[in-house]
């Protein structure tokens, strides 16, 4: 049986396709940074932000609505530094990424 912790390799596998073919290879680079953080808080934090943001790539790819992608990252209880983090990877990586951005700019203020 596989374990179910998703690592950074894991979600590289699983948002390959979901991130604009443009950033696709500073995407990975940054993931493989990552990955060679010492085990610790940083490491942990990152691994949460980039896994909450494979979520609510893969839930605009599926095409849901931004207002249910945002629900993505309010579900994880992240507090609010990761939370934006989450979603300025989603606008700068995703095709919908604008659209996410604006629903969530409105909703900050």
């Amino acid at each position: 049986m596989r374990n179910s912790y998703k690592g950074f390799e894991d979600c590289f596998q699983e948002s390959e396709d979901l991130v604009k073919p443009e950033v696709r290879e500073e995407w990975k680079s940054y993931l493989e940074r990552c990955e060679q953080l010492p085990l610790g808080i940083d490491r942990a934090c990152e691994l949460t932000v980039i896994s909450a943001s494979v979520d609510v790539m893969k839930g605009l790819s599926d095409g849901v609505d931004v207002r249910i992608a945002e629900h993505i990252i309010h579900n994880r209880n992240m507090g609010s530094h990761m939370a934006k983090n989450t979603a300025q990877s989603v606008y700068y990586l995703h095709p919908r990424g604008e659209e996410f951005k604006n629903y969530w700019c409105r909703q900050e203020i």
